[in-house]
């Protein structure tokens, strides 16, 4: 069964870089006071990280996304030809935020609002996972510069001191139009390094194959940090660049007896067969995402 996912951003990284202006600076033996070149690298960053992402086909900086998930169906009377064996999101890994309830008493049943320690990360509509959740009325969490709304009312109180970690928020619409809420843990599973939604018959507990209903799915995808390999990559992109500043990059030799003789490489350097070295794409092609036509 193919299917569509239409991928909207809803909170953007605050940064594409995959390296910084330092770590740059360090790696071409640069010392930080050296103010003159700062431009030109950090513009080499920014232009060698969007290139490894072009390459690896992916956002590799944490953002939060929405992706409406859409499996083909037949033609009327759209019959049902089967169903998805995992949900596969656009970007993983899939992050799961915890906050900490800061307060000595929290909220019990039909409560309206939950004090926590710290904003960072969260992201308004999730529902809490990792503690007991029912469909009820709606909590607000107050925080001290946000409120975020949960779609599930917890189940008791809360205690002081409580880790609260905020998962996707995953429905599915009917094809009379109603929204059905899934649970992570009783509905569907996550896995997390790979991105996959894993669907959970509720009875069971075993995994079976996602009906061909459109899904969203609102989540936390991406890199807080971004992995050693990549960095290294994006850094040796940059030391080629600066290295090459200025110069032809296909100019092979030149001799200057007689005013000289000049040769170029045709079709890209030795040991390179696209936009990279082999060194760079071998250590980018683990995170590389296929692209089928």
């Amino acid at each position: 069964m193919t299917v569509e996912i239409l991928s909207t951003t809803l909170v953007a990284a605050p940064s594409y870089d995959l390296t910084d202006l330092a770590t740059a600076k360090s790696e071409l033996s640069i010392a930080i006071g050296e103010t003159s070149n700062d431009a030109f690298i950090g513009r080499a960053i920014t232009q060698a990280s969007s290139a490894a992402s072009n390459y690896c086909n992916r956002t590799f900086s944490l953002e939060t996304v929405q992706d409406l998930v859409i499996p083909d169906r037949d033609p009327y009377p759209f019959q049902t030809p089967g169903g998805l064996a995992v949900v596969q999101l656009s970007r993983y890994p899939v992050v799961s935020t915890s906050v900490v309830v800061a307060t000595s008493s929290a909220a019990a049943i039909g409560a309206s609002v939950l004090p926590f320690a710290s904003t960072s990360g969260l992201s308004v509509g999730q529902p809490v996972t990792g503690v007991g959740v029912a469909v009820g009325s709606v909590i607000t969490i107050i925080t001290a510069n946000v409120s975020v709304t949960l779609s599930r009312s917890t189940t008791a109180a809360i205690a002081s001191g409580t880790s609260i970690a905020f998962g996707p928020a995953v429905t599915q619409t009917s094809a009379g139009g109603a929204v059905t809420i899934l649970t992570a843990g009783v509905d569907y599973q996550v896995d997390s390094k790979k991105g996959w939604l894993i669907r959970i018959d509720a009875v069971t507990g075993y995994p079976v194959t996602w009906s061909a209903l459109p899904t969203s799915v609102v989540y936390q995808g991406g890199y807080a940090t971004i992995p050693a390999d990549i960095v290294d990559a994006v850094l040796r992109i940059i030391t080629q660049r600066v290295a090459g500043r200025g110069r032809d990059p296909l100019l092979k030799t030149s001799i200057q007896p007689g005013l000289g003789e000049q040769s170029y490489w045709v079709g890209g350097s030795p040991g390179q067969t696209g936009v990279f070295t082999t060194e760079i794409s071998g250590m980018l092609d683990s995170y590389r995402v296929p692209v089928t036509a």
